[in-house]
């Protein structure tokens, strides 16, 4: 009988269970995330590409980086290996189905932190003013991330490293980020005026789903009212 998985997480649309691999010494993550209900076709409807993140190097600014070149930051979640999951049919690879990432294992995520009020002033400030070099390292390279929360916000051996790209878009997608699992690859819904994350479902094509209007700093206040205010009490 196949090895039993022990799951770490599962929500909407993703299942994120603990794995031995050869890809490092210690246990990674195995997120397994599903965009589009193809993905529960038949096995021989589907087609796999695996990518492997030692292939690519670096990306550094948007404007001068190379198209085949991935995130890499001490704040950005590394993806080790990536699994894209495409329909048969598909020959051009438009619409990606899913993901099968390879990520370290993290201790937690900062919602359980802060939740349980674990943290005082000082270390908040510094994983706030850390998260805000990963999320300003992302705008550098051109990545648009918008699922600003602290479940998002993993912690690997006291630091902190955003995750979860569901939620991303460029103006210029580059290729790498999406074999690399940190863009989606979708054609099937776009939204008005380009701005569109490229999506293979319709729940995920504009972030003014997400958010009051198109103001993308409105996100990055609300999780920083999440580092400063304690939850049982409501106070600074």
């Amino acid at each position: 009988m196949p090895e039993k998985k022990e799951i770490a997480n599962y929500g909407g649309e993703s299942k994120i269970f603990f794995q031995k691999t050869p890809f490092a010494e210690e246990n990674l993550v195995v997120r397994v995330q599903a965009f589009d209900r193809g993905l529960f076709s038949k096995p021989y409807e589907l087609r796999v590409y695996i990518h492997f993140g030692e292939d690519y190097p670096s990306a550094e600014n948007d404007e001068t980086d190379p198209e085949k070149c991935i995130p890499r930051n001490p704040y950005i979640i590394e993806h080790f290996v990536n699994v894209e999951i495409f329909h048969k049919k598909d020959n051009k690879m438009l619409d990606c189905l899913g993901w099968v990432t390879f990520m370290p294992k993290a201790e937690c995520d900062l919602w359980d932190i802060l939740k349980e009020n674990r943290l005082s002033w000082e270390p908040r400030k510094i994983i706030l003013k850390k998260y805000y070099d990963g999320f300003g390292y992302l705008r550098r390279i051109g990545l648009r991330y918008y699922d600003r929360k602290p479940a998002n916000i993993l912690m690997h051996h006291g630091e902190p490293k955003i995750c979860d790209f569901g939620l991303a878009c460029m103006s210029k997608p580059k290729e790498a980020f999406q074999q690399m699992g940190y863009l989606r690859k979708g054609a099937k819904f776009q939204s008005e005026m380009g701005r569109s994350l490229g999506a293979g479902t319709p729940g995920f094509c504009s972030t003014c789903q997400l958010f009051d209007g198109w103001n993308t700093m409105i996100p990055i206040f609300r999780l920083t009212v999440f580092f400063i205010f304690d939850w049982p009490s409501g106070t600074v």
